[in-house]
């Protein structure tokens, strides 16, 4: 989880690429009803009124609405733990206290960077909404700085999801 533009993508994106199926770990794809032309981000876009008929069915096992737009994970992620896979999830920080109290073995991840390095963001709107007061401490939030240096972030973040040792699931 992080601010838009922060670089959680390309973390997530640098991370399949080394790792290429070479551990257990399933990268879960999120369920959006934002239409984004980007192909750096794992989805599947659902027009709200899809996205609401699976929000009734209780298809998604986490879900959120953030800047008008709703996000879902699937409920596959409990099968693919079940099978023994960690699981990564790009979640929210609005979300989170949610998320631990469904999965008592989330391990949550806060991908930090200077407002500077923010060049993905098209305004200072996301930045400024983006400082949700968040008690890291509370949530045993592990923190990642990505301040430009891909290598150096995405060698932490690796260590991070490929050490947890037991079927969990990373925000």
């Amino acid at each position: 989880m992080g601010n838009s533009g922060v670089g959680k993508d390309l973390l997530i994106n640098f991370a399949k690429q080394k790792l290429n199926s070479a551990h257990p770990i399933i990268f879960s794809h999120r369920y959006i009803t934002k239409r984004t032309n980007t192909l750096s981000e794992n989805h599947i876009y659902l027009t709200p009124r899809d996205f609401k008929m699976r929000e009734r069915k209780q298809l998604f096992s986490l879900h959120w609405e953030s800047d008008g737009d709703c996000y879902g994970i699937g409920k596959e992620i409990n099968y693919w733990m079940y099978q023994g896979f960690n699981v990564v999830v790009n979640g929210s920080r609005e979300y989170l206290p949610e998320a631990i109290k469904r999965y008592k073995q989330l391990r949550p991840i806060l991908i930090e960077s200077e407002a500077d390095n923010n060049l993905q963001l098209p305004d200072n709107h996301r930045i400024t909404k983006s400082s949700v007061l968040l008690n890291t401490s509370e949530h045993d939030v592990i923190h990642i700085s990505h301040n430009g240096q891909i290598e150096n972030a995405a060698k932490e973040f690796i260590s991070i999801i490929t050490g947890i040792g037991k079927a969990t699931l990373t925000f």
